[in-house]
């Protein structure tokens, strides 16, 4: 579970980052955005904010943080079903 330190401590480095081009965290926003958020791991949650800050060129939704755990899944599972393939023999 997502712990509040973490989370506000991503949110801020969001708001440094794209503070000035209108990116911007309500108190509502906040407890909206950390719901959403609350099941990711202290460690996937860092690693989805570092990356959307290395990646992201505009001010992120939170649709553009839940991608970016998504797709770096998507890649874990491919990774892991090649390897099965490849241990059966079968690639």
């Amino acid at each position: 579970m997502l712990s509040k330190i973490v989370f506000n401590d991503g949110i801020n480095k969001l708001l440094t980052e794209y503070g000035d081009r209108g990116f911007k965290m309500s108190k509502e926003k906040s407890t909206q955005w950390y719901s959403y958020f609350r099941n990711y791991s202290d460690s996937d949650f860092k690693a989805s904010i570092d990356k959307c800050l290395k990646e992201c060129n505009h001010p992120p939704y939170m649709a553009d943080i839940i991608k970016i755990k998504d797709s770096s899944n998507k890649v874990g599972e491919k990774a892991i079903e090649y390897a099965r393939k490849h241990l059966e023999g079968r690639e």
